[in-house]
C-alpha cells in the first residue's frame, strides 16, 4: 500500500480519535456541571498519566520489528507483547486501585476514589487496544486499523453520551467504558491472531531481548514526555478546584491537527523509512521525511495562524461563554504548531536509536516542571497561575525539538541549515499569517459568532488557495489533491442541473 493511501486511512482514524475527548467535551459541557465535568476528567487525567509513565510503548517496537522480521518470527513477537502487556496492565492497574486515596486527596477531590479503582481495569483492555492499530498498519491493513480506532472512538463517544443524557451517575460511565473497550480488545487480538501465520507460538529469549531493549529508552521516553504532557494539568488539579480544571483543561488542548497530520504521515512512513535505512539509503529516507514535513505545513501553518487570532470565538462556540477563559491556555498551546510540523523522532526510530528522543523528552519535562511550577507559585490565584503551566508546556516543546534538530544533524550527517527545508516552511508561514491578517481586518455585519467564525474561515480558504497558486508554492500533485473536492463539487452541481 503506498505511503499516501496508508496515510489518508491513518489521517481519518487518528483525527476521530485525537477529537473524541474534545467531541465529548463539547458534549458533556451543556449536559453536567462543571464539578462533575472536571471530576469526570480528573479520573480520566489520572489514567492517562499512570498509562502513560508505566507502559514499554511496545505498540512503537512492533512498527519496527514485523517489517524487519517478516512472517518468520510474527507468533513469537506477538506472543510476548500480550505477555508482556498484561504484566505492565497489572502493574498499571495495581498502582490505581490502591493509591486511589492519596491521589484523590492531592486533588482535594475525594469524589474520585471509586472512579480511580473502576479504572483500574482499564488497562487491561486499553493497552490491547493500542497494538492492533500498529499491528494492522505494519502488516499492510490499514483499512482495518482504521475501522479498529473508528470503532473505539465512535463508542466511547456514544456510551459517555448516553450515559450522562439518561442520567447515570459517572461510576456508571466509566464501567460503560472499559466494557466498550473490552470488547474492541478482544475481537482485535482474535484478528491480530489470523494475521499471525508464521513462526511458532513460544517464547524467543533472544527476541524478548531485543524487543526489551528497543523499548527501554521508548519506556523513559513515554515516562518523561507523559509527565511531561500531564503536569500543568495536575498543576491546575492541586491548585485549583475542580470547576477551574474544567474550564482550563478544555482550553489546553493540541489541535487534532498534529496527530491527524505529523503523527499518521510518520507512522505511515516508518515501514518505508526502516526499509530504506536498512538498506543504507539514508539520503531517500531524509527527503521523503523532508516532503511529508513540507506537506503537512500546508495543514498545520494555516491552522496555527486562524486560530491564534480567532481562538476566543471557537472555545466560546465549542463550549459556551461559561469556558471563554478556555482561550488563554488554548492560544498559548497553538504556539507549538508552527514546530510541530513534522514527528522528529520517526528517523531515529527507523535506524534503531532511541536514546536521543528519551533524552529529548527528560529535557522536556525539566524545563515544563521549571517553568510552570514557578509561575503558578508567583502567580498565585491570578491569570499567571492559570496560564503558567501552559506557558511551560510551550517551552518544554520548544526545547525538546530543537535538540532533537541537533541530534538529527549529528546522526546522519547534515547540516542543521538543510536538516529542515527552511526557506520553503518560511515562505508557506509568511504567505498565511499575510492571508490571515487580510481575513482579520476585513469587516463583517454584526452576525451570531457561529456564522461570522464560519465566514472568516471560508474567506481565509478562499485566499489562501489563490494565493498558494499564484505564487507556484504548490507542486503537481499537490495543485492536484486541491483540485479533487474542486472536481467533486463541480459534478455534483452538474448533476442537479442536468
Amino acid at each position: 500500500m503506498r505511503i499516501r493511501t496508508r496515510s489518508f486511512v491513518i489521517v481519518l482514524s487518528q483525527g476521530l480519535t485525537q477529537a473524541t475527548v474534545l467531541i465529548i467535551g463539547i458534549i458533556l459541557v451543556r449536559l453536567i456541571s462543571k464539578q462533575t465535568f472536571g471530576t469526570y476528567r480528573q479520573a480520566m487525567l489520572v489514567y492517562m498519566f499512570f498509562a502513560g509513565v508505566l507502559s514499554l510503548q511496545l505498540y512503537n517496537s512492533l512498527y519496527y520489528f514485523i517489517p524487519k522480521f517478516g512472517l518468520e518470527r510474527r507468533r513469537a513477537l506477538l506472543l510476548q507483547t500480550f505477555l508482556i502487556k498484561f504484566v505492565t496492565a497489572l502493574f498499571i492497574g495495581g498502582v490505581m486501585f490502591f493509591g486511589a486515596g492519596v491521589i484523590a486527596k492531592i486533588f482535594n477531590n475525594p469524589e474520585l476514589v471509586p472512579l480511580i479503582r473502576i479504572l483500574a481495569l482499564y488497562p487491561f483492555v486499553e493497552r490491547l487496544v493500542i497494538l492492533i492499530p500498529a499491528f494492522m498498519i505494519t502488516v499492510d491493513r490499514a483499512f482495518r486499523a482504521g475501522a479498529y480506532v473508528l470503532a473505539m472512538a465512535t463508542g466511547r463517544i456514544a456510551t459517555v453520551t448516553i450515559m450522562f443524557t439518561l442520567g447515570f451517575q459517572i461510576s456508571a460511565v466509566m464501567w460503560s467504558v472499559v466494557a466498550i473497550g473490552g470488547l474492541v480488545a478482544l475481537v482485535g487480538c482474535v484478528d491480530m491472531l489470523r494475521f499471525s501465520t508464521g513462526g511458532e507460538w513460544r517464547l524467543d529469549r533472544n527476541l524478548l531481548i531485543e524487543q526489551l531493549k528497543y523499548s527501554w529508552p521508548l519506556l523513559a521516553t513515554a515516562t518523561a514526555g507523559t509527565i511531561n504532557v500531564q503536569w500543568d494539568r495536575f498543576l491546575i488539579s492541586t491548585f485549583f478546584d475542580p470547576e477551574t480544571y474544567a474550564v482550563y483543561s478544555c482550553g489546553a488542548i493540541e489541535l487534532p491537527v498534529i496527530t491527524l497530520v505529523t503523527m499518521s504521515l510518520g507512522i505511515a512512513m516508518m515501514p518505508n523509512l526502516v526499509t530504506m535505512a536498512e538498506h543504507g539509503k539514508i539520503v531517500n529516507a531524509v527527503h521523503t521525511w523532508q516532503e511529508a514535513a513540507r506537506k503537512s505545513s500546508f495543514i498545520i501553518f494555516p491552522c496555527f495562524v486562524f486560530f491564534l487570532m480567532f481562538g476566543y470565538d471557537l472555545m466560546v462556540i465549542l463550549y459556551t461563554q461559561d469556558y471563554s477563559l478556555a482561550s488563554w491556555p488554548f492560544r498559548i498551546y497553538l504556539l507549538r504548531l508552527p514546530l510541530g510540523v513534522i514527528f522528529y523522532a520517526i528517523l531515529f526510530r527507523a535506524v534503531g536509536q532511541t536514546k536521543p528522543i528519551a533524552i529529548g523528552a527528560v529535557i522536556a519535562l525539566v524545563l515544563n516542571v521549571a517553568v510552570s511550577t514557578t509561575l503558578v507559585i508567583i502567580g498565585g490565584k491570578t491569570i499567571l497561575s492559570f496560564v503558567g503551566p501552559a506557558v511551560g508546556t510551550v517551552v518544554a516543546s520548544f526545547g525538546s525539538w530543537f535538540y532533537l534538530l541537533r541530534q538529527l544533524t549529528h546522526t546522519i550527517s547534515i547540516p542543521f541549515s538543510r536538516i529542515m527545508r527552511w526557506k520553503e516552511l518560511g515562505l508557506t508561514m509568511l504567505v498565511c499569517v499575510i492571508c490571515g491578517v487580510i481575513v482579520f481586518v476585513i469587516p463583517l455585519p454584526t452576525l451570531p459568532i457561529q456564522i461570522e467564525l464560519l465566514a472568516h474561515a471560508a474567506t481565509y480558504i478562499m485566499i489562501l488557495i489563490f494565493a498558494t497558486l499564484t505564487t507556484g508554492m504548490l507542486k503537481e500533485d499537490e495543485k492536484e489533491l486541491i483540485n479533487i473536492p474542486v472536481r467533486a463539487v463541480k459534478r455534483i452541481f452538474l448533476e442537479k442541473l442536468l
